[in-house]
């Protein structure tokens, strides 16, 4: 699948991308986990999900909040590119999720990220916390509802998800089911056209 982005006035490629297959088995794995699937290019774009989570539906109504997810997700990402390694962690309203890399030749050619989860025993403090940082913008009623939708499971089915999707990423990179684009055609392709600007660019003389 071609996925494009604009830059500057013109598309480009983001350079990643990923096969029917996968999301099919992406799906199926979030079907028996009931935990979401994210994949993210290597510059942290978003590129395809299994679905979202009706929690994160309406947080994401609210701008402010929605920010606030996008700057936990970048600070999560950031750190697994440097180091490499899966990452486990809770968001700033103390949901579980994960980020791990999609190593290709020793290189990060994308992130696939997990969640989100509620450890079965999380009580007090957590649902405190979730709740305080939400009450300016929805009422108590309503947030309780929202935060009973959230995908619940004890810490040892967690890490169990989590190792599977470790080899699991490692199959879907060796079938090529997820892969990077070589965007040297598409620097080219840009150079021509800067350089003929000028002229008659037709389909052929591109193709040629």
């Amino acid at each position: 699948i071609m996925n494009l982005k604009a830059v500057k006035g013109r598309f480009i490629m983001l350079n990643l991308f990923y096969s029917d297959k996968l999301m099919t088995l992406l799906k199926d794995f979030s079907n028996l986990t009931g935990i979401p699937i994210t994949i993210y290019d290597e510059s942290f774009t978003q590129v395809t999900y299994t679905h979202i989570p009706s929690f994160c539906s309406f947080i994401d109504k609210t701008s402010a909040l929605a920010e606030q997810c996008n700057r936990c997700n970048t600070k999560a990402l950031e750190r697994c590119k440097k180091t490499k390694k899966t990452y486990i962690y809770r968001c700033h309203l103390g949901i579980i999720e994960v980020v791990m890399p999609v190593i290709k030749d020793s290189q990060i050619i994308g992130y696939i990220m997990m969640g989100q989860v509620l450890d079965i025993k999380d009580n007090g403090d957590v649902l405190d916390n979730i709740m305080q940082k939400l009450k300016n913008y929805f009422d108590m009623p309503f947030i309780k509802k929202q935060i009973k939708n959230i995908n619940t499971m004890n810490v040892s089915r967690i890490y169990s998800a989590v190792s599977l999707m470790e080899t699991f990423t490692e199959y879907i990179v060796s079938k090529g089911y997820i892969n990077a684009h070589s965007l040297d055609f598409i620097d080219n392709l840009n150079q021509y056209i800067d350089e003929n600007i000028s002229l008659k660019i037709t389909v052929e003389s591109l193709c040629d």
